[in-house]
């Protein structure tokens, strides 16, 4: 890692989920084809255990936000959530490194409702509430896209504002900021001297002596969906001039620019263009989306993973963000740093940006070549590229399917007892440790499902260890596991005629994670071909924990086949069934991904490869032979006992 400046943390407790719909914000919008979920409690945990290892290995994780591309005080858990980061303070015990500020970014209209407040008092959080405007009008019309809903909302928001100021005058809260936010400028600016006005009368009555107000130099594209209308950056001097170290009504002003509470030092900014890639200010902090994947600042919909928090220290993740270099996604940025005009600080960050990036270039072309993917073509995503060479890499034989930079990865048909019994190890060690099983004396996990004549049961090995394993179950006699949970959907599902098959115990324990995606790429890509070439089946399912939905829905294209529910074959952990048509989802993913070489469809649809790829699964997936079947069940039978 280059940078030594201090980090800080933006982070997503409630992901794509939103009591408004901001106008310059994509959640909400028809276009959003992003996650909508709540992080869980143990990406909350791991990210907390990061922070920790972080501040001990010598890198300060100055300031830890829980905003990121949703409403935090929607979460289930708040609560929690703030407890738990309150005990991370309480507990902190790293010498000369201080514990992080630990603030939640609100649009304030849960500020009243039982138990947010409080939650952040005990646990001495930084309150951040976003206040564009106090007019009726044009908060609705910010916040909603609603100009008449805008007395409704102020109504619900000002008793909040007023009990978190009586919180903050009584010393109960880390500290309470307003952001002038969301950055609509010509209002913002016709408005401020109302917003002081009507923040400084309610500051006054509670007893509060200072207003700590935070304004926004421009405004940021989210997601591709909207763009900001202000061109330039706008540091408001006029604004500071007037009123920053004022008094209004007897209560104190103080104003700051938002970039300064990350980079409140002119030398930081210095260090960012000495150790990105990309010197982009914002990019250069960490945001984590809700399932802990860290992302670039404009990447609501989570397109562009750079790692995440449970495979990677914050070190490790700042190090990807350091050699990230633009693309599409950069593209449609209103805040890229090569480009920030409207005033000589932007102009003369821009000068820089652009000599560091012209830099950046110089050594990427003197690089050797390596295993890296290749840049992106015109039009064409990371994902696309990202499958042209993952299929470049495939080798098949008789005995398996390679793939891997230097084919160290190979597929097989676990044909006999003893694979099955590796595949079974495999996932009851990582169900364990996810806690989806309960320790038994086998230490295997299956089911009676597992040794049925058309099960297939994939495992992955390097250097002839198992890494990885997918089962699939077609429709039987005996039903599908998901029957347990979801047997009415099913019975309807069958009533018309369809052939579902279920993929299940699908495990890696691989702890790289590229080559975990990878894995389960190539994993999935030969279950759909047994799925639909194989065994005659119209449908694919699978039960996935909610957090996972969005991946499945986004990159697969699969839908949902019923509802959230308790699963007590995973220790009652939460799951959803998914499927795909798999009769119709070949033109839907050529309409999605386009037919080109290389594309998400060539990569499951592969004219040259598919025959081999074929060849390898039917000749060695077959039944178990009846001894083994016995010498299975006993098994069964004894660790069930």
């Amino acid at each position: 890692m280059r940078t030594r400046r201090p980090i800080s943390i933006n982070n997503s407790l409630a992901h794509g989920i939103c009591n408004y719909n901001c106008r310059m914000c994509g959640v909400n919008k028809p276009g959003y084809r992003g996650p909508r979920e709540y992080q869980p409690r143990e990406i909350t945990a791991r990210l907390i255990e990061r922070i920790r290892e972080a501040a001990i290995q010598g890198l300060r994780i100055r300031y830890v936000a829980n905003a990121g591309d949703g409403e935090p005080t929607v979460h289930p858990e708040f609560a929690g959530r703030m407890d738990m980061f309150g005990r991370m303070a309480a507990s902190w015990d790293v010498p000369g490194m201080p514990a992080p500020e630990v603030s939640v970014v609100t649009n304030g209209s849960r500020l009243a409702a039982p138990g947010v407040l409080e939650a952040l008092a005990r646990n001495r959080i930084t309150l951040i509430v976003s206040l564009p405007t106090p007019d009726p009008e044009a908060y609705g019309a910010i916040m909603t896209g609603d100009a008449r809903r805008g007395a409704e909302l102020l109504g619900q928001v000002t008793p909040g504002i007023e009990a978190a100021m009586r919180l903050a005058a009584g010393g109960r809260l880390g500290a309470l900021h307003f952001h002038i936010s969301p950055p609509e400028r010509e209002i913002v600016r016709r408005d401020f001297a109302r917003t002081l006005d009507f923040l400084a009368a309610r500051a006054r009555a509670a007893g509060l002596g200072a207003l700590n107000l935070v304004l926004f130099p421009a405004a940021a594209n989210r997601t591709g969906l909207v763009r900001s209308r202000g061109g330039g950056v706008d540091m408001f001097r006029d604004l500071f001039a007037r009123h920053d170290r004022r008094e209004i009504n007897g209560v104190a002003v103080r104003m700051s620019l938002s970039f300064k509470r990350f980079f409140p030092r002119p030398g930081e900014f210095l260090d960012l263009l000495r150790s990105f890639r990309f010197p982009c200010v914002w990019n250069s902090q960490l945001f984590i989306a809700a399932d802990g994947a860290s992302i670039c600042c404009n990447d609501q919909a989570v397109r562009r993973p750079m790692g995440g928090v449970l495979t990677h220290s914050l070190a490790g993740l700042i190090e990807a963000k350091e050699q990230h270099m633009p693309d599409n996604l950069c593209a449609a940025c209103d805040q890229r740093p090569e480009c920030m005009s409207g005033s000589l600080i932007a102009r003369a960050f821009a000068l820089a940006a652009r000599a560091r990036l012209a830099l950046a270039g110089g050594r990427k072309r003197a690089e050797p070549a390596g295993p890296a993917l290749p840049a992106p073509a015109a039009g064409r995503s990371r994902l696309t590229e990202a499958f042209a060479a993952l299929g470049r890499q495939v080798m098949t034989d008789v005995h398996g399917y390679r793939f891997g930079a230097a084919g160290e990865y190979r597929i097989r048909v676990a044909a006999d007892g003893a694979d099955r019994l590796k595949a079974w190890g495999l996932v009851y060690r990582q169900y364990l440790e996810k806690e989806y099983a309960r320790p038994n004396s086998r230490r295997l996990w299956y089911g009676p499902h597992d040794v049925l004549p058309e099960t297939t049961t994939l495992l992955v090995e390097r250097s002839g260890e198992p890494v990885a394993t997918l089962t699939l179950v077609p429709d039987s006699p005996q039903g599908l596991p998901a029957d347990g949970l979801y047997g009415g959907e099913l019975a309807a599902m069958r009533a018309r005629g369809r052939r579902p098959c279920e993929i299940t115990s699908l495990a890696s324990v691989e702890p790289d994670l590229c080559r975990g995606m990878e894995i389960m790429k190539h994993l999935f890509k030969l279950a759909y071909l047994t799925a639909r070439r194989l065994t005659g089946s119209t449908d694919l399912l699978i039960t996935v924990n909610p957090r996972h939905v969005s991946f499945y829905r986004r990159i697969l294209l699969m839908e949902q086949q019923g509802e959230e529910r308790a699963c007590p074959r995973v220790n009652s952990a939460p799951a959803v069934l998914l499927g795909l048509d798999l009769a119709t989802a070949e033109p839907r993913y050529a309409a999605r991904y386009g037919r080109q070489s290389g594309s998400f469809y060539r990569f499951f649809i592969d004219p040259e490869t598919e025959p081999s790829i074929l060849k390898m699964l039917g000749e060695n997936r077959r039944a178990l032979d009846e001894a083994a079947v016995h010498r299975l069940l006993s098994r069964m039978q004894l660790a069930n006992a």
